[in-house]
């Protein structure tokens, strides 16, 4: 046997003998390792004997000075705690850093903040920073999966941006195609750092619930100021609220939250409406579930307030996709509608007139009110655009530089300076290129969570079927919508896709043997195994 055989025993780890503490070591002269080794083992006192000198030096004059000794001890005193639980840390930051990026994307804070506020963007440098982040960590773990389990979709959409950059050259207005373009990249590093962020089942639950919340924030708000009739106060420009035309012979305030447009406030409203229902009937908590009802019960007070007519529809259809998907039984459905059908009666009677004259009249007629006619008009504008040039379109956001003439030969004057559609306006702006490679694109983020769903339902996984359903009828209820909307605020869109592309790559497997080592979480998860309830 060597002699290293020896020492070590067969089979046995090298124990190394720690350190001495720190009362038994030898007094001597302090060092830089010495003085690291004092102030990580004695945090608290150190702090205290630098925030004395700061005092000190405060009280004589040294307010410069004094400033940095409270920034060294504050750093002396969360520097070893930051330390010691680094990798609980490095593991947390990039959730909590996606979560908020969703929740200020969600609710708007930013754009609120630069329009009504004058402060500068929190968003681009955060989806810089997690970004980065996000492929710094994934190169180190072995690879991006998401990027590889998606490269169909990526790859599409990187054709659909290359087309937006090339419409540039024949466009009237190239600096809206450079501006479209840019904005789409930023938009795909949001979806990169959510898929691969809210790689499992746990984190896409929070990702959804921070959705939820944002957006029932935004209704409660809604409901609060149409309820107190507080509508000059904008609560922070959280809460607009416009004066648009209700009927042909009355306007009124609509809420139009943080977008100022009432019709896409309404559908990022209806686009959550699915999820909050899911997360009513998986959660396994009933103040969870309570929250989800209260929350989709905010959310469709919120869209009502809207009076958006194309969103109403949207709310009617993605209600009968949820019935079949979510299987819900009759019964239950039956109940719903019982219970629901007095709070009908609280919607304002200007909202029934309103969805009234969807059947009263045809957009172009005499009947029509304003609004149906002058998206009528850009419809029929948008389809002349396309037909004039099917290959090339007018060139990405020149629908506003080039609409003029063309409304001027189909005789619709007033017609909308936007194309109320996003397909046909995609079909105008960009031609055959740009149709086929969003729709290509869509096409595959709504076939991605269908394919786990099923997944899901053949293996009798009832918690990754759930998050599956509720992102694919989200995203599908804003696709709807669009029919009614061009792309003015795409960054929704975006948001939707990314937790759609989330909701496919997620595995429950992996839940368990990330929290394999926590024994409280583990506990939980055989609990919710043995119940047969969802996490």
């Amino acid at each position: 046997m060597s002699s290293s055989q020896a020492l070590m025993g067969t089979g046995s780890r090298v124990r190394m003998s720690p350190s001495p503490p720190l009362s038994h070591v030898t007094p001597g002269r302090i060092t830089i390792g010495r003085a690291s080794r004092i102030i990580a083992e004695r945090p608290l006192r150190s702090a205290m004997l630098w925030l004395a000198g700061a005092l000190a030096l405060g009280a004589f004059g040294g307010a410069p000075a004094a400033g940095i000794l409270l920034l060294v001890a504050a750093s002396v005193l969360a520097g070893p705690i930051v330390w010691r639980r680094r990798r609980a840390i490095n593991q947390r930051l990039p959730m909590a850093g996606g979560l908020l990026l969703l929740f200020v994307s969600y609710t708007r804070l930013s754009d609120v903040g630069i329009a009504q506020h004058g402060l500068p963007s929190i968003t681009q440098p955060l989806v810089l920073v997690l970004a980065t982040a996000t492929l710094v960590r994934r190169t180190h773990s072995g690879g991006s999966w998401g990027l590889h389990a998606h490269r169909g979709l990526w790859a599409a959409l990187g054709l659909y941006a290359a087309v937006l950059w090339a419409s540039a050259i024949w466009a009237p207005n190239p600096a809206s195609s450079v501006a479209a373009a840019t904005e789409l990249v930023k938009d795909l590093l949001i979806v990169y750092v959510m898929v691969e962020t809210f790689d499992t089942p746990q984190r896409l639950r929070l990702a959804i619930w921070v959705i939820i919340i944002a957006g029932a924030l935004l209704a409660g708000l809604s409901v609060l100021q149409a309820a107190t009739h507080t509508y000059g106060n904008t609560y922070g420009g959280l809460a607009q609220a416009p004066v648009r035309e209700i009927t042909i012979k009355s306007n009124s305030e609509r809420s139009a939250g943080p977008i100022g447009d009432p019709n896409f406030y309404g559908l990022i409203l209806v686009a959550l409406v699915p999820l909050a229902l899911v997360r009513a009937r998986d959660e396994h908590g009933a103040f969870l579930r309570a929250v989800a009802v209260v929350s989709a019960l905010l959310l469709t007070a919120g869209l009502v307030l809207t009076y958006s007519r194309g969103d109403a529809v949207v709310l009617a259809v993605v209600a009968m996709l949820y019935v079949p998907l979510a299987r819900v039984r009759r019964s239950y459905v039956i109940a719903t509608l019982v219970a629901l059908a007095p709070l009908a009666s609280l919607a304002p009677q200007s909202f029934w007139d309103r969805i009234g004259s969807l059947g009263t009249a045809a957009p172009t007629s005499a009947r029509a009110d304003a609004a149906l006619q002058d998206r009528a008009g850009s419809l029929a504008v948008a389809v002349a655009m396309f037909d004039d040039h099917p290959l090339t379109g007018v060139g990405a956001e020149n629908f506003p530089d080039t609409y003029v003439p063309y409304a001027l030969r189909l005789n619709v004057p007033s017609a909308a300076s936007h194309a109320h559609d996003l397909y046909l306006q995609i079909a105008s702006e960009t031609g055959l290129p740009g149709l086929v490679t969003f729709g290509a694109a869509m096409f595959l983020a709504l076939r991605a969570p269908w394919r786990r769903r099923s997944a899901a339902l053949t293996a009798g996984d009832r918690v990754v079927d759930g998050l599956a359903t509720s992102c694919l009828l989200a995203l599908a209820a804003y696709l709807i919508g669009c029919i009614f909307l061009p792309s003015a605020y795409p960054r929704y869109l975006w948001v939707l896709v990314g937790l759609s592309m989330a909701a496919a790559l997620v595995d429950r497997g992996e839940d368990e043997r990330r929290f394999a080592t926590s024994p409280t979480l583990t506990a939980s998860l055989t609990m919710g195994t043995a119940t047969g309830r969802p996490l």
